[in-house]
């Protein structure tokens, strides 16, 4: 993850997309430019920060049972791995996401710099001299219009979350709540990346790419990380209480059993022989010994 990263910063600070050429009377790149709806520290905090904040309320009600008293492996003199509690959860969950996160962030940033696809507003930043034939204003950022890393971002932003609460929440008898926020995540990427159209930043095939690379990403990384994750966690959790049934049923049956009963001998040989018999028992299986 280290290295991605430091490759991202790498291809941001060093790199330069392709050079297209383009034409003034083109109308596709003469729209006016208009500043950011949602501003690049707004969506980073939203996919970031909103995130682990709606896994932390998520995990909440686990992590009151887990704390209960008589709640399995919760006593004094023990504590429960946080691997195998909802707070280890949360934190492997966020770490898939992260992964998944900087994934699409690395995809979408390869695509910009290959393509180099103008901008709609790439005129108005171009500010082109007709007579010298080229651009007198800034242009790297006004060649990375495809895919749109807005809706790239926050479609992976909003599938993870819609597919890990339904993971993870269980109403018995109503769906709706999550439902109105699952719909809740999915309108706040639809309104983010509608806006990348209407301010003039990306054409709506560059939304539609980064929505659908977004989505794909999202649905890989929670279903070959992050749920196998969840379900190895529900596995330890439904193992740890057979083991304590197991437990509780030999006390019992220790309690039970009849105290005068002998203790089978064993021969020479380690195995059980019955009295007046030729052969001998093992397990369920007779040895004949001559």
């Amino acid at each position: 993850m280290v290295t991605v990263m430091a490759i991202l910063n790498i291809l941001h600070y060093t790199a330069s997309p392709v050079h297209q050429g383009f034409f003034c009377n083109d109308d596709s790149i003469r729209l006016p430019y208009r500043p950011f709806t949602v501003k690049p520290d707004l969506l980073l905090g939203v996919t970031f920060a909103g995130t682990l904040l709606v896994m932390l309320l998520t995990e909440l009600p686990h992590v009151v049972r887990d704390m209960r008293p008589g709640a399995p492996n919760n006593n004094r003199n023990e504590r429960q791995p946080c691997g195998k509690c909802s707070v280890g959860r949360v934190v492997r969950a966020f770490g898939a996401y992260a992964y998944g996160y900087i994934l699409v962030t690395l995809i979408t940033v390869v695509l910009k710099l290959s393509t180099g696809q103008l901008r709609p507003h790439f005129l108005a930043v171009c500010k082109p001299d007709v007579d010298l034939s080229n651009c007198t204003g800034e242009l790297k950022s006004a060649r990375e219009s495809f895919p749109s890393g807005h809706a790239s971002m926050m479609f992976y932003c909003a599938t993870f979350l819609v597919l890990y609460l339904e993971t993870r929440i269980h109403v018995v008898n109503t769906r709706l709540p999550k439902l109105t926020l699952q719909a809740g995540m999915v309108t706040a990427a639809l309104y983010v990346s509608v806006t990348r159209i209407t301010d003039h930043h990306h054409h709506r095939t560059d939304v539609i790419v980064g929505a659908l690379l977004g989505i794909i990403v999202a649905i890989v990384t929670f279903t070959q990380v992050a749920r196998h994750w969840i379900n190895d966690h529900k596995a330890a959790e439904a193992d740890r209480d057979s083991q304590n049934c197991n437990n509780s049923s030999t006390d019992i049956d220790t309690e039970s059993a009849d105290p005068t009963t002998p203790t089978p001998l064993l021969s020479r040989n380690g195995l059980g022989e019955k009295a007046g018999s030729s052969g001998a028992l093992l397990g369920p299986l007779r040895l004949h010994i001559p």
